[in-house]
Protein backbone atom coordinates (compact mmCIF):
# COMPACT_ATOMS: atom_id res chain seq x y z
CA UNK A 1 0.00 0.00 0.00
CA UNK A 2 1.31 3.43 -1.17
CA UNK A 3 0.14 6.65 0.42
CA UNK A 4 1.27 10.19 -0.86
CA UNK A 5 0.71 13.81 0.51
CA UNK A 6 1.94 17.00 -1.44
CA UNK A 7 3.27 19.74 0.79
CA UNK A 8 4.53 23.29 -0.37
CA UNK A 9 7.22 21.53 -2.60
CA UNK A 10 7.51 18.25 -0.52
CA UNK A 11 5.88 14.83 -1.19
CA UNK A 12 5.99 12.37 1.92
CA UNK A 13 5.18 9.02 0.98
CA UNK A 14 4.01 5.68 2.91
CA UNK A 15 4.96 2.14 1.54
CA UNK A 16 4.04 -0.67 3.75
CA UNK A 17 4.05 -4.43 2.52
CA UNK A 18 2.92 -7.44 4.15
CA UNK A 19 3.07 -11.22 3.40
CA UNK A 20 2.24 -14.51 4.16
CA UNK A 21 2.86 -17.75 2.58
CA UNK A 22 2.21 -21.13 4.13
CA UNK A 23 4.24 -24.01 2.08
CA UNK A 24 3.77 -27.83 2.47
CA UNK A 25 5.84 -30.01 0.41
CA UNK A 26 6.35 -33.99 0.64
CA UNK A 27 8.97 -36.07 -1.21
CA UNK A 28 10.64 -39.10 -1.11
CA UNK A 29 14.45 -38.97 -0.80
CA UNK A 30 15.68 -42.16 -1.53
CA UNK A 31 13.73 -42.64 -5.09
CA UNK A 32 12.10 -45.85 -4.38
CA UNK A 33 8.09 -46.86 -4.17
CA UNK A 34 8.33 -47.70 -0.57
CA UNK A 35 5.78 -45.64 1.53
CA UNK A 36 6.37 -47.72 4.65
CA UNK A 37 6.56 -44.57 7.50
CA UNK A 38 8.88 -46.95 9.29
CA UNK A 39 11.34 -47.75 6.49
CA UNK A 40 11.43 -45.11 4.02
CA UNK A 41 13.31 -42.01 3.55
CA UNK A 42 10.21 -39.92 3.09
CA UNK A 43 10.09 -35.97 4.09
CA UNK A 44 7.60 -34.03 4.90
CA UNK A 45 7.79 -30.51 5.58
CA UNK A 46 5.15 -27.12 6.52
CA UNK A 47 6.67 -23.89 6.43
CA UNK A 48 5.20 -20.72 7.19
CA UNK A 49 6.58 -17.60 5.98
CA UNK A 50 5.41 -13.69 7.55
CA UNK A 51 6.68 -10.59 6.22
CA UNK A 52 6.01 -6.70 6.68
CA UNK A 53 7.54 -3.58 6.03
CA UNK A 54 7.03 0.02 6.29
CA UNK A 55 9.25 2.58 4.51
CA UNK A 56 8.43 6.64 4.97
CA UNK A 57 10.55 9.51 3.14
CA UNK A 58 10.54 12.98 2.30
CA UNK A 59 11.55 14.25 -0.90
CA UNK A 60 12.27 17.94 -2.22
CA UNK A 61 12.83 19.59 -5.72
CA UNK A 62 12.90 18.87 -8.92
CA UNK A 63 13.98 18.68 -12.59
CA UNK A 64 16.67 20.78 -12.97
CA UNK A 65 17.08 21.88 -9.20
CA UNK A 66 18.76 20.56 -5.84
CA UNK A 67 17.12 17.45 -5.02
CA UNK A 68 16.98 15.09 -1.93
CA UNK A 69 15.30 12.37 -0.16
CA UNK A 70 15.25 11.47 3.89
CA UNK A 71 13.43 8.46 4.82
CA UNK A 72 13.55 5.41 7.25
CA UNK A 73 12.89 2.22 6.95
CA UNK A 74 11.54 -0.88 9.36
CA UNK A 75 11.00 -4.16 8.16
CA UNK A 76 9.93 -8.01 10.09
CA UNK A 77 10.15 -11.18 8.80
CA UNK A 78 9.21 -14.68 10.46
CA UNK A 79 10.20 -17.88 9.14
CA UNK A 80 9.09 -21.10 10.70
CA UNK A 81 8.85 -24.85 9.69
CA UNK A 82 8.59 -28.50 10.60
CA UNK A 83 9.98 -31.55 9.49
CA UNK A 84 9.41 -35.22 9.70
CA UNK A 85 11.05 -38.12 8.25
CA UNK A 86 9.45 -41.07 8.07
CA UNK A 87 6.64 -39.70 10.04
CA UNK A 88 9.54 -38.63 13.04
CA UNK A 89 9.73 -34.96 13.98
CA UNK A 90 13.60 -33.87 12.71
CA UNK A 91 13.19 -30.27 12.49
CA UNK A 92 11.52 -27.38 14.13
CA UNK A 93 12.71 -24.19 13.16
CA UNK A 94 12.10 -20.60 13.79
CA UNK A 95 13.99 -17.64 12.33
CA UNK A 96 13.14 -13.74 13.12
CA UNK A 97 15.22 -10.81 11.22
CA UNK A 98 14.30 -7.12 12.08
CA UNK A 99 15.63 -4.65 9.70
CA UNK A 100 15.53 -0.73 10.32
CA UNK A 101 17.47 1.91 8.32
CA UNK A 102 17.66 5.42 7.98
CA UNK A 103 18.86 7.56 4.87
CA UNK A 104 19.46 10.38 2.93
CA UNK A 105 20.04 10.78 -1.20
CA UNK A 106 20.77 14.25 -2.36
CA UNK A 107 21.65 15.38 -6.69
CA UNK A 108 22.92 18.93 -7.10
CA UNK A 109 22.90 20.00 -11.35
CA UNK A 110 25.41 22.40 -11.81
CA UNK A 111 24.90 23.26 -15.41
CA UNK A 112 24.89 20.08 -17.39
CA UNK A 113 27.20 18.22 -15.06
CA UNK A 114 25.02 16.72 -12.22
CA UNK A 115 26.74 15.30 -8.94
CA UNK A 116 25.20 13.23 -5.94
CA UNK A 117 25.47 10.93 -3.08
CA UNK A 118 23.58 9.46 -0.04
CA UNK A 119 24.09 7.26 2.83
CA UNK A 120 22.39 4.43 4.33
CA UNK A 121 22.58 3.37 8.07
CA UNK A 122 21.91 -0.57 8.11
CA UNK A 123 20.93 -2.68 11.60
CA UNK A 124 19.79 -5.59 11.79
CA UNK A 125 19.05 -8.79 14.51
CA UNK A 126 18.87 -12.33 13.11
CA UNK A 127 17.26 -14.95 15.80
CA UNK A 128 17.74 -18.57 15.04
CA UNK A 129 16.37 -21.36 16.90
CA UNK A 130 15.97 -25.23 16.43
CA UNK A 131 13.80 -26.36 19.02
CA UNK A 132 13.81 -30.43 18.74
CA UNK A 133 18.05 -29.55 18.75
CA UNK A 134 17.22 -27.36 21.45
CA UNK A 135 19.91 -25.09 19.63
CA UNK A 136 19.34 -21.08 19.08
CA UNK A 137 21.21 -18.54 18.77
CA UNK A 138 21.83 -13.88 17.45
CA UNK A 139 22.76 -12.74 15.33
CA UNK A 140 23.71 -8.33 15.00
CA UNK A 141 25.10 -6.23 12.38
CA UNK A 142 25.21 -2.55 11.18
CA UNK A 143 26.76 -1.31 8.82
CA UNK A 144 27.20 2.14 7.39
CA UNK A 145 26.99 2.33 2.99
CA UNK A 146 27.63 5.51 1.12
CA UNK A 147 27.27 6.11 -2.73
CA UNK A 148 28.22 8.64 -4.90
CA UNK A 149 27.43 9.60 -8.48
CA UNK A 150 28.33 12.16 -11.15
CA UNK A 151 26.83 12.46 -15.02
CA UNK A 152 27.67 14.88 -17.50
CA UNK A 153 24.82 16.08 -20.55
CA UNK A 154 25.50 16.66 -23.87
CA UNK A 155 23.69 17.85 -26.75
CA UNK A 156 21.82 15.52 -28.18
CA UNK A 157 20.35 13.57 -25.58
CA UNK A 158 23.48 11.72 -24.38
CA UNK A 159 24.53 11.60 -20.84
CA UNK A 160 27.73 9.75 -19.24
CA UNK A 161 27.76 9.19 -15.66
CA UNK A 162 29.72 7.22 -13.19
CA UNK A 163 28.55 5.26 -9.88
CA UNK A 164 30.93 3.81 -6.79
CA UNK A 165 28.53 2.52 -4.15
CA UNK A 166 29.32 -0.02 -1.20
CA UNK A 167 26.97 -3.08 -1.08
CA UNK A 168 25.64 -5.13 2.15
CA UNK A 169 24.02 -8.54 2.60
CA UNK A 170 23.68 -9.01 6.12
CA UNK A 171 24.46 -12.80 8.27
CA UNK A 172 22.73 -15.18 9.70
CA UNK A 173 22.50 -19.12 10.99
CA UNK A 174 21.94 -22.10 9.48
CA UNK A 175 19.79 -23.62 11.99
CA UNK A 176 20.25 -27.49 10.74
CA UNK A 177 23.17 -28.43 12.46
CA UNK A 178 24.36 -28.57 16.17
CA UNK A 179 25.69 -26.11 17.20
CA UNK A 180 23.84 -23.53 14.65
CA UNK A 181 26.33 -22.40 12.29
CA UNK A 182 26.59 -18.69 12.04
CA UNK A 183 27.94 -17.00 8.56
CA UNK A 184 29.08 -13.72 8.58
CA UNK A 185 27.89 -10.23 6.83
CA UNK A 186 28.99 -9.76 3.17
CA UNK A 187 29.82 -6.52 1.47
CA UNK A 188 31.00 -5.15 -1.93
CA UNK A 189 32.34 -2.45 -3.57
CA UNK A 190 30.60 -1.70 -6.94
CA UNK A 191 31.69 0.39 -9.64
CA UNK A 192 29.49 1.34 -12.66
CA UNK A 193 30.17 3.68 -15.53
CA UNK A 194 28.43 4.03 -19.21
CA UNK A 195 26.94 6.15 -21.72
CA UNK A 196 23.34 6.60 -22.14
CA UNK A 197 21.73 7.84 -25.63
Amino acid sequence: GTIEHEFDGVTLTSITGYTRAKTQMAFDIDRTANRNPLINSFIAVDADDESFSEELRLAGGGEGQFRWIVGGYYSKIRQSGTSELGGAPVGDDLIESKNAAVFVNAEMPIGRLTIGGGLRYDHEEIEASNVIASISGTAKSDELLPRATVSYDFDGGTMIYATVSKGFKSGGYVTYSAPINQFDPETAWNYEAGIKG
